[in-house]
């Protein structure tokens, strides 16, 4: 990188901006539309990690969840027409889960615009209703300054995607331009007025709840509001695929509100008459379709605390509306002088009573007790074991049954987007390789129900590939396994249903038809490792692929399948029976839990569901 005016082409200006503001891994499907960003990218060899995947869609899912893991915003790169199109349901999961996100897309020449050139579209018009901010950088010389602003937008306020498109012919002009320093993100802080106001408010309450959501937060904002709830007394409730922002074993947590949300938890939003509610938007899923809280003036008085001006008042008059940063507010208020014998510590309590009943499950029909196996996973994974859901009903075990104990444990898209669970999953293992991921998903794992994960590669250092295929074979986003078998490789999952997945990647497949044989094969896959990538011969595309050992129980080499499956039409392999548990070690979830979704509805009570 430079401060300087070195005259560089605009892909390596664009990469090294990306490097200025503290880029450490991008997700990525090639295209020619973008293959100067692509060799700047080589070129700036193990600074930026490059994660390529099989479909725009599964990258946009990982570089979202990326974002929201780490605060920091997820980086992807696609091709213009339909790897943009594919791309947008990632930016529509970031724009409704508030995580910071910025999109780059190729783009056609500046001379072919306007003429429907080949797979041209006008960004600004196709994701202005879902993204932040939508530009097109049509001056090399201007990619320090736009794309630090890209930066500052997708973090600040209430964070969210930001899109960026890169005509071709721009990426390659040569221009003398200085560098743009680091983007800083900025914390909005409550008034100390408002502060006071709060704190009045709780005297006079008597029966006050907290419901903690959004964006913005950091472990030790999670902490600070821990160290509030505990000083005043308060109950503490989630928002929707939140319930990582407080510990659900506390004694003060009242659980979580969306697909699984508690009878009597629901009652208690209705009845209370103090609702302090920090980070959250009040969507949809969260106020159980609009029907907790009246609109547009609340019968309780609400404390409306949120990072994005344009939130407070836009559906709910607040009596109290705080434009803070989550993080911020977390700050201020484990400062707030406590309350000696505060009125409701009855009905805090019983709100955690209330939930802890609510964790009781009955038996079904059927030989496979879900209930019984959400309480083994509660009371067997550590407390820091990462969660990833996508979308539908079977999602309603993991919110209701498993309880969330440390930040950043749970993944999951608050829009409602299918096939989320796998790739989110991939981010999170990539993110914290000694942590076990967990992804939960619905019905059959098909090759086109799992985006961004088949037959794709992880390029960790393209500098490692063969010379001749250094800078170019980003050209051929379908390359084989063999073209690419460089150390620098890593197989993400193989076509054939996740098993003979290559270089670094082992599976262990189990496949059952009651949960009492899913206990040990949980515990046994903790144990297996993964040998190094340059010992592995069986990569998929060699020629002793199909000669795969089975593992060796006391060690854990090898690749075992256990179970029946049967080839599909398209060359996938699909399983043909209920469960389906897929063990992974270093850059791949630990563990993949999958059941058919057609009972998931009854078996977690349809009684409890929040809409």
């Amino acid at each position: 990188m430079t401060t300087g005016t070195k005259s560089r082409n605009g892909g390596q200006i664009l990469i090294d901006a990306l490097r200025i503001h503290g880029v450490e891994r991008a997700f990525c499907v090639p295209g020619e539309s973008y293959l100067a960003a692509l060799d700047a990218l080589h070129d700036a060899g193990d600074d930026i990690e490059l994660i390529v995947c099989r479909q725009e869609g599964g990258a946009a899912y990982m570089a979202e969840a990326y974002g929201k893991l780490t605060g920091k915003p997820g980086i992807c790169f696609v091709t213009r027409g339909p790897g943009a199109t594919n791309a947008s349901v990632g930016v529509h999961t970031a724009f409704q889960d508030s995580t910071p996100m910025i999109l780059f897309i190729g783009q056609v020449a500046r001379d072919q615009v306007e003429r429907e050139a080949f797979q041209e579209i006008d960004y600004r018009r196709m994701f202005g209703q879902m993204a932040k901010w939508v530009v097109q950088i049509d001056d090399a010389a201007r990619i320090p300054e736009l794309v630090s602003q890209a930066f500052h937008r997708a973090v600040n306020g209430r964070p969210g995607p930001v899109v960026v498109a890169l005509p071709e012919d721009m990426l390659t002009d040569r221009v003398d331009v200085a560098d743009a320093p680091a983007y800083k993100a900025v914390e909005m802080h409550a008034g100390q007025d408002q502060l006071d106001e709060l704190r009045s408010r709780l005297e006079r309450a008597e029966r006050p709840l907290v419901i903690v959501g959004g964006a913005g937060w950091t472990a030790g904002a999670v902490a600070d509001i821990r160290a509030f709830s505990e000083a005043m007394h308060l109950p503490i409730a989630a928002s929707f695929r939140c319930q990582d922002l407080f510990d659900n074993t506390h004694p003060n947590y009242a659980g979580d509100l969306g697909l699984a949300a508690g009878p009597k938890l629901i009652q208690r939003i209705k009845d209370s008459d103090l609702l302090i509610v920090i980070g959250a938007r009040l969507g949809e899923m969260t106020t159980g379709s609009y029907s907790l809280i009246d609109i547009p003036v609340p019968k309780q008085a609400l404390v409306h605390v949120h990072a994005g001006a344009e939130e407070l008042g836009r559906v709910y008059h607040a009596a109290l509306p705080i434009n803070a940063s989550a993080a911020a507010f977390a700050r201020q208020a484990a400062g707030l002088a406590p309350i000696a014998e505060p009125r409701w510590a009855e009905w805090t309590r019983q709100a955690n009573a209330d939930y802890r009943e609510n964790l009781t499950h009955t038996a079904v029909p059927g030989p496979v007790q879900m209930g019984d196996i959400m309480a083994w996973l509660r009371g067997h994974l550590p407390a820091d074991a990462i969660l990833t859901t996508g979308a539908g009903n079977y999602s309603a075990w993991a919110h209701r049954f498993y309880q969330y104990r440390t930040f950043r444990t749970q993944l999951g898209p608050t829009n409602g987007s299918m096939g989320y669970g796998v790739p989110a999953a991939i981010a999170a293992k990539l993110c914290a390789r000694e942590r076990a991921v967990i992804a939960f998903c619905r019905r059959r794992l098909l090759p086109d129900e799992r985006p961004g994960t088949g037959d794709r590669h992880a390029v960790r250092r393209p500098s490692d590939l063969p010379g001749d295929q250094q800078r170019h074979v980003w050209n051929d986003p379908h390359a084989s396994g063999a073209a690419l078998s460089g150390s620098g490789v890593r197989h993400a999952i193989d076509q054939s249903g996740f098993r003979g997945a290559g270089a670094c990647l082992w599976a262990a497949w189990r496949n059952s038809r009651d949960d009492g044989r899913l206990r040990p094969c949980l515990q046994a896959g903790r144990k297996f490792r993964s040998p190094s990538a340059d010992r592995n011969p069986y990569r998929r595309g060699s020629p002793d692929a199909e000669n795969e050992p089975e593992p060796d129980p006391r060690t854990g080499a090898g690749t075992r399948q256990v179970g029946r499956c049967r080839t599909s039409r398209n060359g996938g392999r699909r399983v043909s029976r209920r469960f389906v548990i897929t063990l992974f070690r270093d850059s791949i979830p630990l563990l993949l839990l999958k059941r058919k979704a057609h009972s998931s509805a009854a078996a977690a009570g349809s009684s409890s569901m929040a809409r």
